[in-house]
């Protein structure tokens, strides 16, 4: 009996350590390979991609880049620094995102069209397009999933269902095979758990009064870019118009967050990633030069 008096206190003092361990591994910030604050390399771009929207990688030099006003692609070499094709696949449009599947470019319209580009290597290129179906009205990221032959696609606000919007977030899956939306959500992101993540570690936002004199960090989510980096497994995402980075595992749970400097990236509208890692951020003019950022893969996780 004795024995047992000495013994439960200890018990019960280990379950609730693993279980606050549990809880705080939930929401611990997990070190990216990336100085954000840092990058290693800024390239500044013509006047005609100042609303640029999306790029993805050709190679480990050529970026293929859209911007929201006109159906051009618009190759810029960065080793060059310089823009040195052009195709036009389309009339004016607001074009948000680009990512290369295959021997194909597609191209999202914030209306949820998709454009799928070949022959992108003509001044004049080929495409059909599909009505995606995604149940928005705004929609801006999209990033290939090569492991399931898909193209994930994430709407920036103007949800169908408003009260579901107000909740949560939603990444879609438009089959490619098949070239149909699939009926459910690729990733669903629960809006709590984003703010009690970006509260526990203290990440640097805006935050709103809420009932009884309680604070909640104001996180609107509004999706921007998508991209997926195949050295790591993970999911990043750019909520532009916060300034914000965010990293998930591809079972949808967030990992990091960042507030971005507003003087690097002036308004983070685009994402991709070179062979070797290096991530690539492009931003849009907005009273400055529009520019691609970017910052190096340290195999050294980065605090």
């Amino acid at each position: 009996m004795k024995l047992l008096y000495f013994i439960l206190p200890a018990l019960f003092s280990a379950i609730f350590s693993i279980s606050t361990k549990d809880k705080d591994k939930s929401y611990q910030l997990i070190p990216i390979h990336y100085k954000l604050s840092k990058p290693d390399r800024i390239y500044e771009l013509p006047h005609a991609l100042h609303e640029i929207s999306g790029i993805t990688k050709i190679n480990d030099n050529t970026i293929a880049c859209i911007q929201d006003e006109n159906g051009i692609i618009y190759f810029y070499n960065i080793d060059k620094e310089e823009v040195v094709t052009r195709s036009f696949f389309s009339q004016k449009g607001d074009y948000e995102g680009i990512t290369r599947a295959g021997n194909s470019l597609w191209v999202l319209r914030s209306d949820g069209i998709l454009f799928d580009v070949t022959g992108f290597t003509s001044e004049i290129a080929g495409c059909k397009y599909y009505t995606s179906g995604v149940p928005a009205l705004n929609i801006e990221g999209l990033c290939y999933d090569k492991a399931n032959n898909r193209l994930l696609i994430g709407p920036k606000d103007q949800f169908l269902d408003k009260d579901e919007g107000k909740k949560k977030r939603f990444i879609y899956s438009f089959d490619l095979k098949y070239k149909r939306l699939d009926k459910l959500p690729a990733f669903t992101f629960d809006m709590k758990a984003v703010r009690k993540f970006a509260e526990e570690n203290h990440i640097d936002v805006h935050y709103k009064h809420k009932k009884k004199d309680k604070k909640e960090p104001d996180i609107e989510f509004r999706i921007s870019e998508i991209a997926i980096n195949t050295l790591t497994n993970k999911l990043f995402l750019l909520s532009g118009m916060e300034h914000l980075l965010m990293v998930f595992n591809l079972h949808g749970k967030i990992e990091y967050m960042e507030k971005l400097d507003h003087d690097i990236y002036n308004q983070p509208e685009g994402l991709t990633f070179l062979n070797n890692g290096d991530m690539l951020i492009s931003n849009e003019s907005k009273n400055k030069k529009p520019t691609i950022v970017r910052c190096n893969f340290r195999k050294k996780e980065v605090k």
